[in-house]
Formats: structure tokens, sequence, C-alpha cells
């Protein structure tokens, strides 16, 4: 039974991130410069493996299940969406799948951005450590963590290379006010770059 609701879980996230994405897509706004745009690639690429790993270990992993991580992780899978789909809203027609930046592009610091530079990668973080976990998939939690946020986190500076290069000093300031990630002092003034 557990194997039947993580399946259609799956299945209902993965079709709710493909119409949320293609929604936003198809909003009229003018095409910006992408920077970067093989990291972009890389990262949609290696992003089916948080979809494909953890429920192959499901079916092939004999392991019981511990609800209490199962739920917890579910929670923090739900709460990591409504955070996404706040950044996106927010964002809202300068929100792309790519780093790119627009010749109007404003330097938004409402919404989430007002705690966080990057709340969209929170989610993604979410993600990446609520889908194993659901499905008690620790061999997956590790191989996504391993190529995943290396990733992120290398997509991040170059993100912030590309948002000073557009807002200057107004981005760096912003940095120094906002964390990048996480609420905790190495994030403070974002990735190390």
């Amino acid at each position: 039974m557990f194997k039947f609701v993580y399946f259609t879980f799956l299945l209902l996230a993965l079709t709710n991130r493909y119409i949320v994405t293609q929604k936003v897509l198809k909003m009229d706004k003018v095409k910006g410069q992408i920077h970067a745009g093989w990291i972009t690639k890389l990262i949609f690429l290696f992003y089916f493996l948080i979809f494909a790993a953890p429920p192959t270990e499901l079916l092939l992993v004999n392991r019981n299940i511990n609800y209490y991580v199962s739920f917890s992780a579910f929670a923090l899978y739900i709460a990591g969406m409504f955070f996404w789909l706040w950044a996106i809203k927010n964002l809202n027609k300068y929100w792309s799948v790519d780093i790119e930046i627009r010749e109007n592009h404003p330097l938004i610091k409402t919404g989430p951005y007002r705690y966080f530079r990057h709340p969209h990668y929170l989610f993604i973080f979410c993600e990446l450590l609520g889908l194993p976990l659901i499905a008690n998939a620790y061999y997956s939690l590790i191989l996504i963590s391993a190529i995943y946020i290396p990733l992120i986190i290398l997509r991040i500076v170059y993100e912030e290379r590309a948002l000073i290069e557009k807002f200057g000093d107004a981005y760096i300031e912003y940095k120094k006010e906002v964390w990048g990630l996480f609420p905790i002092p190495l994030f403070k003034k974002g990735v190390r770059s």
C-alpha cells in the first residue's frame, strides 16, 4: 500500500511541477540574456535522479518504512512547494528556468526575497531531501545530494555574478542585508564567490 501511495504522490508532484513551470513559461515576457546556460542543462539532466532514484530504491531494497521519517519528509516537501510558489509569484514574469536577466529586470526584494536571495533553491533542497526520505531511500538521498547540491551551489555562484553585473552596488548591498539560502552565518554573505 505504501508503494502505491508513494508512486501516486510522485506522479502528482511531477505533474504539479510541470504544470506550474509551463504556466509561468507561457507568460508574456521579453527574453533576456542567459548566463551559464550549460549549468541549467546539466541540472535538468540530473533532475530526473530526484524522481527516478528513490522509487527505484524503494522497489529494490527491502526496508521497513519509518513512517515518522516519511511524514516529516512529506511535510518538508509540501512546505517547500508553497515556498517555491510564493517565490515564483513574486518574480512573476521575471522567473525563468535559466539564469536570465532581462533589460528592464528590477531587483526583487518583496515576498520571500525579503528574507532570502534564493528562495527557489530552498524548495529544490526541500525536494531533493523530501522525495527520497518519504520513501526512506537513504542511498538515493546520498547519491542525489552528492550530485545535485554542488550543481545548485555552482548555479547560485553564476546567478550571483549575473545579478552583480546587472545591479552592481545595489545587489552587493542586498547581499549584505539578506540571507543567501539558510539563516546561518556561512550563508549570510552568500555562497563564497
